[in-house]
């Protein structure tokens, strides 16, 4: 395909070639953003994405901090385009904060240790980051998983957390049969609803092969 030829191509056109090129991939979300949801979809499918590509990896971030892990998915998303920034101050220091004109989405991050850690990040977003106006009136948190495995039963019990601190609260699976959940619940800063994303990271490590031992005790002591 010919430059002149690209720069004929409508809309529906380039997205008919994601398949093709990689690098314009998840373009029509972005293309047609026509409002906050939308904006808001967009950039979760893209942080899945980079939540995908980190997992496939564990070895390599089990040992790593928030902000080491957060700043390699803004990283990712600087990549992909995105007005990403990670440590900005919107309220407090927000671990991670992506924006489109108007619109605002921030992400929260904290690796797994008790609910009530993780609790501490909701708070944090619905008492301290969220405006909850209609620029801003979803968020998300991220859950680093290291040391814990099952992840299903970890984020199933971190639902029951939540309804156990904020009984009022909705929560659901944001896709069936998926790990993530959005919770929804009444902001008091606004008393309109409030979305919030729980994102689980699954980077748990514990090889049992002779040389993934090994492999694992050399990466701990570095």
């Amino acid at each position: 395909m010919s430059l002149d030829t690209l720069k004929e191509l409508s809309v529906s056109g380039l997205l008919a070639l994601e398949n093709q090129i990689p690098a314009i991939k998840g373009l029509n979300e972005r293309l047609l953003i026509d409002g906050y949801d939308s904006f808001v979809e967009a950039v979760i499918n893209e942080v899945e994405n980079c939540v995908r590509l980190l997992q496939e990896n564990p070895e390599l971030h089990f040992t790593q901090t928030e902000d080491q892990i957060t700043i390699q998915i803004r990283n990712m998303l600087v990549m992909r385009n995105y007005d990403a920034e990670h440590d900005v101050k919107h309220g407090g220091h927000v671990d991670l904060k992506v924006k489109l004109n108007d619109y605002v989405f921030i992400l929260e991050a904290k690796i797994y240790s008790s609910y009530s850690y993780l609790w501490e990040g909701w708070l944090q977003l619905t008492t301290r980051y969220a405006s909850g106006d209609f620029n801003n009136k979803k968020n998300a948190i991220l859950i680093y998983i290291q040391e814990q495995p099952n992840a299903r039963q970890i984020m199933e019990r971190w639902a029951q957390y939540i309804k156990s601190q904020n009984p009022c609260a909705t929560i659901t699976h944001r896709k069936e049969g998926k790990l993530p959940i959005i919770s929804k619940h009444i902001l008091d800063k606004t008393g309109l609803e409030f979305e919030i994303f729980h994102i689980p990271v699954m980077l748990y490590f514990k090889p049992e092969d002779k040389s993934g031992r090994s492999r694992k005790a050399k990466l701990s002591k570095n």
